[in-house]
């Protein structure tokens, strides 16, 4: 009763959407804020870890400088565990977040 008209109405706005094209189908030209560029992605994968390596290997320097208590060892540097560990860490992190972002795209790029 009521509902053909709705239909009618339904139909036509579905005939105009198909005919019009796709506005979440754009290029990364038409869209320049849709994706990282090759050379930020590449900064993001080098700075971030290579930054929390550095702060761990400075904070084991700096423990290693303090006196240590009477009958305990003084602190020593290890690359290993105080830069390399960390830089994994955050290399890890990075590669989630990658993931998770779908190549740290913006939302209204994802498609």
């Amino acid at each position: 009763m009521t509902s053909s008209p709705q239909k009618s109405a339904f139909s036509k706005h579905t005939q105009e959407q198909i005919q019009q094209p796709s506005t979440t189908a754009n290029t990364n030209d038409e869209n320049p804020y849709g994706q990282m560029s090759l050379t930020a992605r590449l900064l993001v994968f080098l700075l971030v870890p290579s930054a929390t390596g550095l702060i761990g290997l400075f904070s084991s320097f700096l423990q290693s400088t303090r006196t240590p208590p009477e009958g305990q060892e003084p602190h020593t540097i290890d690359l290993d565990r105080d830069f390399m560990t960390p830089f994994l860490l955050g290399l890890a992190f990075v590669i989630v977040i990658g993931f998770q972002t779908g190549g740290f795209r913006v939302a209204g790029g994802m498609t």
